[in-house]
């Protein structure tokens, strides 16, 4: 596997949400490493998509997406559970 670089992400939305699927996701913690597989995505236009927790414009939790590439934008989603 090859650690995808910020050019990778600083390209059209549509374009890095489409190849993102079937990447994986590594995370190492303690000699554990634990891999995952992006199966799914989101896609969100920018500050003028009013679906995007960016359309309300910088704040402490968003400025994350008004930054440079590469940087992941997570948020919790309450009260689902799944059986």
């Amino acid at each position: 596997m090859k650690k995808l670089g910020r050019a990778f992400y600083n390209r059209d939305t549509m374009i890095v949400a489409r190849e993102l699927l079937g990447k994986y996701l590594v995370h190492v913690s303690r000699g554990i490493e634990r891999i995952g597989s992006i199966v799914e995505d989101e896609t969100y236009l920018g500050p003028h998509d009013l679906a995007a927790h960016s359309a309300k414009g910088l704040t402490p939790r968003t400025k994350v997406m008004f930054g440079p590439p590469g940087y992941a934008y997570v948020y919790m989603i309450y009260g689902c559970i799944t059986v």
